[in-house]
């Protein structure tokens, strides 16, 4: 191989680095989403968000932050308090409410 021919090789492998490093960076800075109100949240492995607020916790989609679901019910509850059972789409939530008991 010659010099030359090596360095535009080079040229090329740095432009196409270049390119992708400001590519990927543009992305990562501007969110899809938001959503307000989240005293916490958990990524589920079916890629959707579970989000507990001072009301509520609910479900929304990963992709587009469309709510698929709410518990108003359910309000009080820390996020270590609710099981994802792997490979389904269900969720287990403790209810830890009242005077001295554990539900």
């Amino acid at each position: 191989m010659s010099k030359n021919l090596i360095k535009q090789l080079f040229a090329i492998t740095f432009a196409v680095a270049i390119l992708f490093s400001a590519t990927s960076a543009t992305f990562a800075e501007e969110p899809l989403w938001t959503h307000k109100g989240a005293k916490w949240y958990s990524l589920m492995e079916s890629g959707n968000l579970m989000i507990g607020t001072s009301s509520s916790v609910l479900m929304l989609e990963g992709a587009t932050g469309k709510q698929l679901w709410t518990r108003t019910d359910l309000g009080k509850i820390q996020e270590a308090e609710f099981t994802e059972l792997a490979g389904t789409p269900i969720v287990l939530i403790s209810d830890n409410s009242g005077w001295a008991q554990r539900k």
